[in-house]
């Protein structure tokens, strides 16, 4: 029994893995399992580890230094664990719930980090390329001295779909590659509103009233005062406003007019390529269903747009080439 060995084999304690067991054993053990089960329960316990841990290894370097760190702590949990323990199956459950702490270390977001990574790398890209998304356009207006052809519902109604989802990514703590885009498009979208309201025949009073309206939208949304349920469906809506307010007004101006005007091709085709990068990121990084689906409406709206632009500029070319009847 243990409490013989306890007390004739003192030597066994400190130069053995069963002395050193025994060194930590509770009195009222002392006559309820002898030593060889006790190696026994230990070798269990260490394989039920061992086994979670190399079942997981193969995610990604940062996942093993968790699984390391985890297996590690259940060890420990285990010799405190088993050692209050008296009844076997006990011990075993205690055994089993450390591995399977040490199986839920893995990250859920680490199946395939080359992916991840991807991701990010992509969605920096795209906030290197929204840079310069609206400089055609603008360049274009400076060009031409003209805003023909532009919506200001279209652009103002984007600004404030802009701010929400700004606004939305900020309160659900995600990373700045998957948004910040949106960001950068929001201060164009500035630019050629104050664009609009200098070269079109917009009235001193709607500029106001426009003006100070997206303005108290944008602080009332970008420091935090807006309730977290209010947000999400904002945003939610934000997909029904950016599709009838934002861009179906700029579709159906150019089907009355029967041309894009001074609908920039370049800013167009820009967007619908960001869009079509952040569908990408956001299933790998984000796996929000509402950013998704913003992003995928964007991405089909912008693909009409698109298309307009690429016709005008079609017949353009035709109508420039054909001979002139004297």
């Amino acid at each position: 029994m243990i409490s013989t060995l306890q007390h004739t084999r003192p030597w066994m304690r400190g130069s053995s893995i069963r002395g050193r067991l025994l060194a930590h054993l509770p009195s009222e053990l002392d006559h309820a399992v002898p030593a060889s089960g006790w190696r026994r329960r230990r070798q269990h316990c260490i394989d039920a580890v061992g086994s979670t841990s190399n079942g997981a290894s193969g995610t990604s370097g940062s996942s093993n230094l968790s699984m390391a760190a985890a297996g590690s702590a259940s060890r420990r949990g285990w010799q405190a664990g088993c050692r209050v323990q008296p009844r076997p199956r006990a011990r075993s459950a205690v055994c089993m719930g450390a591995a399977a702490a040490a199986s839920a270390a893995v990250a859920p977001g680490a199946a395939n980090p080359l992916v991840a990574t991807l991701a990010v790398v992509v969605g920096w890209l795209v906030i290197a390329g929204s840079c310069s998304r609206s400089l055609p356009q603008i360049l274009r207006i400076l060009k031409n001295k003209s805003v023909q052809g532009l919506s200001l519902t279209s652009f103002s109604s984007e600004l404030l779909c802009y701010m929400i989802t700004v606004a939305y990514n900020l309160a659900n703590g995600y990373a700045f590659s998957t948004f910040g885009d949106t960001a950068i498009c929001a201060l164009q979208n500035v630019a050629i509103l104050a664009l609009i309201f200098r070269l079109g025949s917009v009235r001193r009073s709607t500029q106001a009233a426009l003006t100070a309206g997206l303005a108290a939208a944008g602080w009332w949304l970008l420091t935090g005062r807006c309730p977290p349920a209010l947000l999400t469906a904002l945003q939610t809506g934000s997909v029904v406003l950016l599709a009838l307010g934002g861009r179906l007004p700029q579709i159906l101006l150019n089907l009355r007019r029967g041309d894009s005007g001074e609908l920039s091709l370049l800013t167009c085709a820009l967007s619908l390529a960001g869009n079509l990068a952040r569908v990408f990121t956001t299933l790998t990084l984000v796996g929000d269903p509402i950013i998704l689906g913003s992003v995928a409406t964007q991405a089909t709206l912008n693909g009409i747009l698109t298309w307009q632009t690429v016709d005008t500029a079609r017949r353009l070319r035709s109508q420039a080439s054909a001979p002139q009847v004297a």
